[in-house]
């Protein structure tokens, strides 16, 4: 029987809102060492259409993410924190900081101007 030796990674410096906190170090890879944070959901409910009930009710999920990539010295190099929304069944959404504002400054609109009917 052969021992398969897995070498220790080097702590990467973790966000305040990752979820690991300790530098991702009982990860195999650089690749593992990403930072991810609590999930958030928004449970969503359809209008009602008259004569018809109530649509369905679904989830929408949100976590900020920083991928992590082996770099050229053996460790993990971090790329800029991210939004992905996940909704249903489709691939994530994936959204800077900037962009998850600007969508939430929009949504907030819409939802305004709805509510002035």
């Amino acid at each position: 029987m052969t021992d398969v030796v897995v070498r220790p990674v080097t702590p990467v410096k973790c966000t305040p809102w990752c979820g690991d906190g300790t530098g991702h170090q009982d990860a195999e890879d650089a690749d593992d060492q990403g930072c991810y944070s609590a999930e958030h959901r928004v449970e969503l409910v359809g209008s009602p259409i008259p004569g018809q009930g109530v649509r369905s009710t679904s989830r929408v999920t949100m976590h900020l993410y920083r991928d992590a990539y082996p770099d050229e010295a053996g460790g993990a190099f971090l790329e800029q924190p991210h939004v992905e929304i996940y909704a249903g069944d489709a691939d994530p959404l994936r959204l800077s900081p900037d962009e998850a504002r600007e969508l939430s400054v929009v949504l907030a609109e819409l939802a305004d101007a709805a509510q002035q009917h």
